[in-house]
């Protein structure tokens, strides 16, 4: 078989026809999973869309709950100079409230002092008393009651008449 010039352009042609089928059916795969790939791509892309709106949101969130902290730390300092106020306000009145039970304290000491020293006194009477009273028992032993006073008398008596007749 004898190729000529016709029969080898017309092979080449072929040929080419033939690669150039070969290609274009490599290039539509190439380009069907370009299509695919960019239909995830736009995917992906519409998903992270949705979270950076959705991180849009929180950082939102996030600034309002920031705000509200900051509300409550001003309340927090706020409420902490109130408590130290109160608690200087309770300090300063317990204080006044002890130094008066101090003074009423010492009013009670003093005033037991004198109670002390009065009843040491009244005990020092008391002992100058029971040593009047022993001495006048020791006295009055020593004395006569009326009836016996009554009885010596009339023996007086009746011996001054018996002298008095002799």
């Amino acid at each position: 078989m004898e190729i000529n010039e016709k029969k080898l352009v017309q092979i080449l042609k072929e040929q080419r026809t033939e690669f150039q089928q070969y290609v274009d059916s490599k290039f539509k795969i190439v380009d069907k999973r370009s299509d695919q790939t960019d239909k995830k791509l736009e995917q992906v892309d519409r998903r992270l869309d949705q979270v950076d709106q959705g991180l849009s949101r929180t950082d939102k969130r996030l600034e309002q709950v920031d705000r509200k902290l900051d509300q409550v730390d001003k309340r927090f300092e706020l409420n902490d100079s109130n408590f130290q106020r109160y608690l200087g306000v309770v300090a300063e009145d317990f204080a006044s409230k002890f130094n008066l039970l101090a003074e009423s304290i010492a009013g009670v000491q003093e005033q037991l002092i004198a109670i002390r020293d009065m009843v040491a006194k009244n005990t020092e009477d008391i002992e100058i008393i029971k040593m009047d009273i022993s001495f006048m028992k020791h006295e009055l032993k020593r004395k006569v009651d009326q009836d016996e006073f009554g009885v010596l008398e009339k023996r007086v008596l009746l011996l001054e008449k018996k002298l008095a007749r002799v």
